[in-house]
C-alpha cells in the first residue's frame, strides 16, 4: 500500500500520511523553487497552505500554514 502526505485546509493543521488516493486534493502538492535562494516551497494545489516546520528537531511535527515567502520554516532544501 502506498501512502501520501495529506493535510487539512486551515493553517496550523498537522500534515499526516494517508493511503494514496488518486485525485484527492488533500494530497496534491506543488513544489516551487526560489530562483534566488534555491529553496523549495511546498504548497497544497487546491487549498494553498504551505508545509511549515516551526521546529527544526528531527521528528518534529510538520504543519500547514498560510504561505509566507519570508518564513524560513517554509523553505525546504532538496537532499544532495
Amino acid at each position: 500500500m502506498r501512502t501520501a502526505l495529506a493535510s487539512g485546509v486551515p493553517g496550523g493543521d498537522s500534515a499526516y500520511l494517508l493511503d494514496y488516493s488518486p485525485g484527492s486534493f488533500w494530497q496534491e502538492r506543488r513544489v516551487a523553487k526560489n530562483t534566488t535562494t534555491g529553496a523549495l516551497a511546498i504548497t497544497n494545489v487546491a487549498t494553498g497552505p504551505a508545509l511549515d516546520a516551526p521546529q527544526t528537531t528531527t521528528g518534529s511535527t510538520v504543519l500547514t500554514n498560510h504561505t509566507n515567502a519570508e518564513a524560513t520554516e517554509q523553505s525546504w532544501t532538496p537532499p544532495s
